[in-house]
């Protein structure tokens, strides 16, 4: 008890020590009076195209077409009439590009100058202002070259993807990138019914897509163990900077460094501690993941996955030449049973233990449950690993052969089809989602109810 009240204060004081500058002058007066000004602020992430405006891909063959985009930022500089104020806070940055070619300029690490107009913004999130460009910004100081470079494979990416057509055209991208300026509303609000909508989010199913082939790879030249965790740690940075410091892509990174951590310790218990660490490194970095229900459900689903990958591995069935008694005596044919029983168990029970690990924050939203979520995700799972590894050698090939980049876009776009379709046809499914009460009471009703389906 008193361990939990330490953490407690420490992790009040923290906080109040990081939105401290949020709230003090003259960042909160900028907002109270609506200033204007010339600004310069340093882009945190890839601009993200507004979805209240046209529905086609913001990547699109159209040039002409005016976009509007926000991305987070950090604030350098305000120039308001004789006052000259230098800063370093979070903000929201609200821009318009004239078309897709000034909006690719505008990558992580830039710096752009603009007039804007600020405004107060939710420090309680982590946004300090909203700060409105007036017309197109201009570049002051261009990215790092790391930076560039994964702007290139986000680029290449999205060329690639021209081959593809439907549902797979916008979906490819998010699996790969985590880019949704191609989704349609319609799938989108599919996606989120059936419970598949982390798939485009970057979750940390993606990162263990990767990191696992890069793992398998490094195994199969015969890479050390400890050498092949790190090849993949740092697959797993590259990736992380392709996509962008969003709040999904950071946790999905947190929560794929308790596996490698457990894969390089050896240790069966050490993920629970790393999933332990890494949460709180990750409230100690970015305090207002507190408030980010996507990091909780996160936390949530990663810790329902090492409950059941523990069960999992006291009770894996045995292969033995006798098929356990069962009356087949070839040894090849006892231990293909074994391997098919090990995979529908495995897949059942990955999608089963991350539902049901995530179902009472799930019901708390008030939406219901989505009673298709686990048969959604069964069906999904083969396609994701396929879809994304094609992908992402397709973003790469593409930097170098543009053709051949999009024959390996297209051979991928079947998964990416596949997983539309099986959105699709779920989500009309009757009774996809169960009626179910909001707030607390939705949480504990759906707590029970986990117990007792656990139970049985």
């Amino acid at each position: 008890a008193l361990s939990v009240v330490a953490a407690a204060i420490a992790g009040s004081s923290l906080a109040a020590l990081r939105i401290a500058p949020l709230l003090a002058d003259p960042v909160a007066a900028l907002g109270d009076s609506h200033s204007a000004g010339s600004i310069e602020a340093t882009l945190n992430a890839p601009p993200r195209v507004n979805r209240e405006g046209p529905q086609t891909p913001a990547w699109s063959d159209d040039d002409s077409q005016e976009v509007q985009w926000s991305a987070p930022a950090t604030l350098r500089l305000v120039h308001e009439g004789e006052r000259r104020l230098t800063l370093a806070v979070p903000v929201r940055l609200l821009g318009t590009a004239p078309n897709q070619s000034q909006l690719d300029r505008l990558i992580p690490g830039v710096t752009v100058r603009a007039e804007a107009s600020i405004r107060s913004g939710e420090p309680q999130r982590g946004t300090a202002l909203i700060v409105r460009a007036r017309g197109s910004p201009s570049v002051v100081e261009e990215a790092p070259v790391w930076q560039r470079a994964a702007a290139a494979v986000r680029d290449s990416m999205r060329a690639s993807s021209q081959s593809l057509d439907g549902d797979a055209l916008g979906l490819l991208p998010g699996l790969v990138v985590g880019d949704e300026s191609g989704l349609s509303e319609e799938l989108r609000d599919d996606m989120q019914l059936t419970g598949l909508s982390h798939l485009t989010a970057v979750s940390g199913a993606n990162l263990a897509i990767i990191t696992g082939a890069v793992l398998v790879i490094a195994l199969l030249f015969r890479v050390s163990r400890s050498w092949a965790v790190v090849v993949a740690a740092i697959a797993m940075l590259s990736f992380v900077t392709v996509v962008g410091p969003q709040p999904s892509v950071l946790r999905a990174a947190a929560m794929g460094a308790v596996a490698l951590l457990a894969l390089f310790t050896r240790r069966t218990r050490a993920g629970f501690t790393a999933l332990a660490v890494g949460v709180v490194a990750v409230l100690l970095i970015d305090p207002w993941m507190s408030v980010s229900m996507g990091f909780a459900l996160s936390v949530a689903a990663t810790g329902g996955l090492l409950v059941y990958a523990q069960y999992a591995a006291r009770n894996a069935p045995q292969a033995g030449p006798d098929d356990g008694g069962r009356g087949v005596g070839d040894p090849a044919v006892a231990n293909l049973r074994t391997r098919l029983q090990m995979w529908l168990r495995l897949g059942l029970g990955v999608a089963t233990a991350a539902q049901f690990a995530t179902l009472p924050l799930v019901a708390s939203f008030g939406d219901g449950l989505p009673v298709m979520g686990v048969l959604a995700n069964l069906l999904a799972e083969p396609a994701v690993p396929y879809a994304t590894v094609l992908g992402c050698i397709a973003a790469l090939v593409g930097l170098v052969a543009p053709q051949v980049g999009g024959v390996i876009a297209y051979l991928a776009g079947f998964g990416a089809w596949w997983i539309a379709f099986v959105a699709r046809t779920c989500a009309d499914l009757p009774a996809a989602v169960l009626p179910w009460p909001d707030g607390l009471l939705g949480f504990c009703a759906a707590v029970a109810l986990v117990v007792i389906a656990a139970v049985v």
